[in-house]
């Protein structure tokens, strides 16, 4: 008896373990070069860490906040 409880314990500790460790949500993040566009700065209020920076590209077409 104490061995089938053992291999209950056993069974549910590797069911458990091996479901949270998938992933299944990949984030895509596209690749961004610096070089073709311009950084919008804000300094944020006196003595308040609320600062951002943003940046856009040339054309317009794409925007990145908080680019620190």
């Amino acid at each position: 008896m104490k061995l089938n409880r053992l291999l209950q314990f056993i069974f549910g500790f590797v069911l458990l373990f091996s479901i949270s460790c998938t992933s299944d949500y990949e984030e895509v993040i596209p690749e961004i070069t610096y070089n073709n566009g311009f950084f919008i700065t804000n300094e944020g209020n006196f003595g308040k860490p609320n600062a951002e920076v943003t940046f856009v590209t040339r054309d317009l077409s794409l925007m990145q906040n908080d680019t620190l």
